[in-house]
């Protein structure tokens, strides 16, 4: 709240970007982690409200007859535009939003100062609101297939994977760890969806680090070893999303 330099500023009116000649008066109210804009009419009093973390860029423009302009771009592509009447209330609110949304230490991030209202015991439920091993169990793994695997216990080999993951029964440790030495990240082909009346599976990992040129025994042996485990099926894809590559 320290960064907020005026909490309130009546009488701006937000612009419409898709309708430029659509304007809707109100009052834009600036908190610790959003920008809330109120529209005056009594019978509808829509609001808009824009997330600090979601703030891409802020940009003031040169004032006009009608007020000084702000533009505000989001990270999702949404552009917003203000037209405040006093040009030191739009500096205000400008330098507050710029500082607002580019947070300087981790504390000041948007999850540290939510407070849910629920008590403690329903705060630490939420932590147990996915079980991993019941959805797999409610899928039908483990099984003669699939088994689950400590490799990543503690997240040494990957820590954007789960600390518990289902390969094929027929991968072993040392061709987890060589396959995860070969794809980005170490993200390893893991089991992400089985269903047990044809025992189809889908298996998830990342792009090969040295491209499609290079080999790897030990991930060629991953993926016979899933081609294994999917017995009614003489054949598997292998699907990239060429999105995922960056851009060279």
């Amino acid at each position: 709240m320290e960064h907020i330099r005026t909490p309130k500023v009546e009488g701006v009116r937000l612009i419409d970007r898709a309708s430029p000649r659509r304007m809707c008066l109100g009052t834009l109210y600036l908190t610790g982690t959003h920008t809330i804009f109120v529209e005056n009419a009594s019978e509808i009093r829509k609001e808009t409200w824009i997330l600090h973390s979601l703030v891409s860029g802020v940009e003031k423009q040169p004032p006009n007859p009608s007020g000084c302009p702000l533009l505000v771009r989001c990270k999702n592509f949404q552009v917003i535009q203000f037209l405040i009447p006093q040009e030191r209330d739009c500096q205000d609110v400008h330098l507050s939003l710029a500082r607002l949304s580019r947070p300087e230490r981790y504390g000041e991030l948007y999850c540290f100062s939510f407070n849910p209202k629920v008590d403690k015991e329903e705060r630490e439920e939420a932590w147990s609101f996915i079980d991993l091993k019941a959805e797999y169990s409610r899928m039908g793994v483990p099984n003669h297939l699939w088994q689950i695997t400590h490799a990543n216990s503690e997240y040494r080999i990957c820590d954007t994977y789960p600390s518990e993951l289902y390969v094929p029964r027929s991968a072993t440790p040392p061709i987890i760890v060589g396959s995860s030495k070969f794809r980005s990240r170490g993200r390893f082909p893991t089991l992400s969806y089985y269903r047990r009346d044809n025992q189809a599976s889908i298996c998830r990992s990342s792009q090969p680090l040295s491209g499609f040129s290079a080999r790897c025994l030990e991930d060629e042996q991953m993926l016979e070893a899933i081609m294994k485990s999917n017995p009614g099926s003489q054949f598997m894809y292998v699907v990239e999303d060429d999105r995922c590559r960056p851009s060279w």
